[in-house]
């Protein structure tokens, strides 16, 4: 049982060994990405129609006139979450993946997979929902003249029920073909695109934020009839944290980026900054266009601005170009998933080729194609990415909780460490994934007799078992005190057993947070390191177990149907199940159970 909880629990191998034994490693990615270009990753990728979407629904239904300061609180969150991801970007510069390698180095093997499965098959979803999007704004935008072109004169429709497509949708077939093909063409290209449309998005904002404190009306602000008090605020911040997933995205391009030690870090904290400045303006401009109860929650900006014509034309051509933009830095973010994966054995080993003209994992980035546009023609999957939040919540929870463990974790040497050479070294229990029978010989193998993989002594394997130990005890215990807290908020009645659970369970996560302080913290010197540990990533915790707990229940059926079909690829990988039909397996899974987005419907403009 030892031995396969080792298993699980394995990390990553040196950069030469991975080399050594996987060809297609042979040619590396091009550092061509310095810091502007980075943040302008962050920022395409979180600014989609998330904005112009939810704004209304959480101010109407939610927060009324204060939906500023939920976004405020959700900038908040998210900056605290940048912490942690900046101290593993400073930690580990050899590999791409964000979260997956950040997982990877520190919680091992299974839980990395799994969470890099979920983004994976979440970021393929993901693509196609915004390309259906977008092609769903711009015929509106048309009067529906595509689709009744395509009803009428092409006859490219078919009588079928959801999950499946009744018609063909061109537009999102062109754009999503258009945006992989500037991918393919190199870094350079991609970022050209992607720094123009970043600056396109914030232009946009700013202009609309500008329009709302020059033509809307103090007295809009005035909450007489604001029903929902505080409570409406928090509820909708849990709302509009949607709007700011992605501001992580420069930690897959860690492998293409200058200096990643620092600039990677750097990137994410200066776009929180950036977006939670556009949110928060921009939504106070609405506040200030409309009282909020008389605000569309299905076309908010347009009906506030209509009486203005520039500043309709303006909010009209927002979505469009922030779904173009949330496209390419997506593109790129899920072809580096799958191509550091591949590396690590953990898919397809052709997933981790590079082009040696481009520079860039064209493999990847075609596989992802191909699924991308079979899920456009096939499948209706609009309503699909409702699940993703509950990953992206998840996920920054699973980075705070490695980070609690690295911090206590005497056992991992990082590249990035000031004055180290450029290696990640290897724990005592690593073995290289990067090929089926090469895991399978080593696991047959005495690890004890390779001095490299001997332990540098017995205090290394007791912070090993223990810094994991009491960050696995901390966040079970975080999630039944957010199970309780709703059950509070949701029975009144037994408010005395609810208030002893949370009293219990609180003082239980205060015995283990005591008891990482009776432990020594790791010494490396990082050109980042978060503040306030363990206290920071504990907040980070809860902050996103609370806004996963907020989730509809249909969307935690279907993340976990996906929860469970990773498992099984995983368990499986060993002997040769194919990614392709699992693919298909999680994607069939989630479209027949054809949940509802909770938080607006994204893809039905007016």
């Amino acid at each position: 049982m030892l031995e396969f909880l080792k298993k699980l629990t394995r990390k990553q191998i040196t950069k030469s060994e991975r080399q050594t034994q996987n060809e297609s490693t042979a040619i590396s990615l091009d550092r061509h990405l310095n810091l502007t270009a980075l943040v302008f990753l962050n920022v395409s990728n979180s600014i989609g129609s998330g904005i112009y979407v939810l704004t209304g629904m959480a101010s109407h239904l939610y927060a009324g006139p204060y939906v500023s300061l939920s976004y405020f609180m959700s900038g908040i969150a998210c900056l605290l979450s940048a912490f942690c991801f900046a101290e593993f970007a400073s930690r580990v510069k050899s590999s791409s993946g964000s979260s997956y390698t950040f997982i990877y180095h520190s919680l091992g093997e299974f839980c990395a997979f799994l969470m890099g499965w979920m983004l994976f098959i979440g970021s393929l979803t993901s693509i196609a929902a915004t390309s259906i999007t977008w092609s769903n704004y711009l015929d509106a935008s048309l009067n529906h003249t595509i689709k009744n072109f395509t009803y009428d004169i092409l006859h490219a429709h078919w009588d079928l029920k959801s999950p499946f497509s009744n018609y063909l949708d061109i537009p999102g077939v062109l754009i999503t073909l258009l945006f992989f093909l500037i991918s393919l063409r190199g870094i350079q290209l991609t970022t050209l695109f992607n720094n123009t449309l970043a600056i396109l998005n914030i232009t946009l904002l700013i202009i609309i934020t500008i329009g709302g404190l020059v033509y809307g009306k103090i007295d809009n602000l005035k909450a007489d009839n604001y029903p929902n008090g505080f409570n409406g605020i928090i509820k909708g911040s849990s709302v509009v944290m949607y709007a700011y997933l992605g501001f992580e995205s420069s930690t897959y391009a860690i492998e293409e980026a200058k200096n990643p030690a620092l600039n990677v870090p750097l990137s994410m904290i200066i776009s929180v900054f950036m977006i939670s400045f556009a949110y928060c303006g921009s939504s106070l401009s609405l506040s200030l266009m409309q009282p909020f109860d008389q605000i569309d929650t299905h076309a908010s900006f347009p009906n506030a601005f209509k009486n203005i014509n520039f500043m309709f034309v303006i909010v009209s051509l927002g979505p469009i170009i922030s779904l173009m933009g949330s496209l390419v830095s997506s593109i790129f973010a899920t072809a580096r998933i799958a191509y550091t994966m591949s590396k690590d054995g953990l898919l397809f080993k052709c997933l981790s080729s590079v082009n040696p003209q481009t520079k860039i994992p064209h493999v990847s980035t075609l596989f992802s194609l191909l699924i991308c546009v079979l899920l456009i023609v096939v499948f209706d999957v609009k309503d699909l990415i409702g699940f993703t939040d509950i990953t992206g919540f998840l996920t920054y929870s699973m980075v705070a909780m490695g980070l609690l463990v690295v911090r206590y974790n005497h056992e991992t040497e990082y590249s990035s460490i000031l004055n180290e050479p450029n290696l990640i070294e290897s724990s005592p229990d690593s073995l290289d994934v990067s090929n089926n029978d090469d895991t399978v010989n080593l696991l047959q193998n005495d690890l004890n007799s390779n001095s490299e993989y001997t332990p540098r002594s017995t205090e290394t394997d007791n912070t090993f078992f223990r810094s994991r130990s009491n960050a696995l005890i901390l966040i079970i215990f975080i999630y039944l005190s957010n199970i309780v807290y709703f059950g509070f908020l949701n029975n009144f009645k037994s408010i005395k057993i609810y208030l002893i659970c949370l009293i219990i369970l609180s003082n239980l996560i205060c015995s283990v947070i005591l008891y990482f302080f009776e432990q020594i913290p790791s010494s490396k010197k990082l050109t980042f390191k978060v503040p306030f540990v363990p206290f920071l990533p504990i907040l980070v915790i809860i902050l996103n177990n609370y806004l996963m707990m907020a989730s509809e229940a249909i969307e935690w059926i279907v993340f976990g149907i996906l929860i469970t079909t990773s498992k099984l690829k995983f368990l499986t990988l060993k002997y040769c199940v194919t990614s392709t039909l699992l693919i298909s397996l999680n994607t069939m899974a989630v479209t027949l159970c054809e949940p509802v987005f909770t938080i607006g419907e994204l893809t039905n403009p007016t």
